[in-house]
C-alpha cells in the first residue's frame, strides 16, 4: 500500500488522479469510503478528469463521455466496454493508501517497436525526426 493524499483533501463526491510508479490512479471519495481505479479510459486511452464525480457518483470520461463507477470500474455508459482496472484503498492515519500491485512496475517510456500494436518513430528505422 502507497500513501498517496490526505483523506480531508477529498470532498465527499469528489475524485483526484494521482500517479503510483507506472500507475495513474484516479482516487475517489463516496460518502466516508474511498475507491481506487485506473485513471485512463478503457476506451479511449485518455486520463479521466479529477474534480466532482458525475450524477450517480460516477466517473466521466472527458473525451466522449463514457461513465465508470469508481466502486467496482464497471461501465455504466459507453462508448467505454471494458471496466477500469479497481485497486484496493484504506484510510490510514488520515492518509489513503492505495495498492497498484504490478501495474506500479517502472515500465519503458515508449514502447518498443515489436510491442503488439505499436507504432515505430521514424528514429526506430534511422531517420531523423522531422
Amino acid at each position: 500500500m502507497e500513501p498517496t493524499v490526505p483523506f480531508a483533501s477529498l470532498e465527499p463526491g469528489s475524485c483526484v488522479v494521482h500517479q503510483i510508479g507506472a500507475a495513474k490512479v484516479l482516487i475517489a471519495r463516496i460518502g466516508d469510503t474511498v475507491h481506487a481505479t485506473s485513471a485512463i479510459c478503457t476506451h479511449a486511452r485518455v486520463e479521466l478528469a479529477a474534480g466532482p464525480l458525475a450524477p450517480g457518483c460516477l466517473v466521466e470520461c472527458p473525451m466522449h463521455g463514457a461513465l465508470f463507477s469508481p466502486v467496482d470500474g464497471s461501465v455504466h455508459e459507453g462508448p467505454a466496454v471494458t471496466a477500469l482496472k479497481t485497486y484496493p484503498a484504506r484510510v490510514v492515519d488520515g492518509v489513503v493508501h492505495v495498492d497498484v500491485g504490478e501495474d506500479g512496475a517502472a515500465r519503458p517510456a515508449t514502447p518498443s517497436p515489436s510491442t503488439p500494436g505499436a507504432r515505430p518513430s521514424l528514429a526506430s528505422w534511422g531517420r531523423p525526426a522531422r
